[in-house]
């Protein structure tokens, strides 16, 4: 279970206020997001599950990022979405009903776990791999997620080139960047095309 405290200063800075909520009676409960809720209950429903917000809070609100999309409260949904299934089989087998918690600081904080945790022992170092945006024949940006030396590797292979910085911006200005980005997703690596919101909300998963 994942709790949050009162307001407090954001990890970016930015001040996260958590107002008390008013529950359906009328008596005061602990700060929650109803966004998150909202969309926990979208995943469920899509799952083919009954609803389960009303047994999962959400402590915290966006913006936790300086982002355009509440990324916290759906890190948060997915989370408690797996966290309410695993409450419900072990109700089936023990008789036994849980809540589930999640707090939203935490939830983005785990979306960027790459950035934040070590491994130990340390792997060698191989020379900085940096979050990085390249250019593609088409004059876009791609953003290539290369922290997890199996993402690079496959990156590599697509592009072709070693994990030299001015090879790989060379291989990646080779390619059209909606082609290169289905390439490297197809290859079970991580990349992004950066797209305007209207692009976004005519894409397949910005639909969703």
């Amino acid at each position: 279970m994942l709790s949050t405290g009162p307001s407090r200063p954001g990890r970016n800075g930015l001040r996260m206020e958590h107002p008390n909520t008013l529950t359906r009676d009328g008596a005061v409960e602990a700060p929650r997001s109803y966004r998150a809720a909202d969309l926990l209950d979208d995943l469920i429903e899509r799952a083919g599950q009954p609803p389960t917000s009303l047994t999962a809070t959400f402590h915290g609100s966006d913006p936790v990022f300086p982002a355009t999309f509440p990324m916290a409260e759906l890190g948060a949904a997915s989370i408690g979405a797996a966290a309410a299934q695993a409450a419900r089989l072990y109700e089936l087998r023990t008789g036994v009903r849980q809540t589930v918690d999640v707090d939203l600081d935490a939830a983005a904080a785990a979306m960027r776990a790459w950035r934040y945790i070590q491994e130990v022992p340390a792997r060698p170092d191989n020379g900085p791999h940096p979050v990085a945006f390249c250019r593609t024949a088409d004059e876009r940006w791609l953003f290539l997620h290369r922290m997890a030396p199996h993402h690079l590797d496959r990156i590599l292979t697509v592009l072709g080139c070693t994990d030299d910085e001015a090879e790989i911006a060379r291989a990646v200005a080779s390619w059209e960047g909606a082609a290169l980005e289905a390439a490297i997703m197809d290859a079970g690596a991580c990349a992004a095309l950066v797209r305007t919101s209207e692009e976004w909300a005519a894409h397949p998963q910005g639909r969703a």
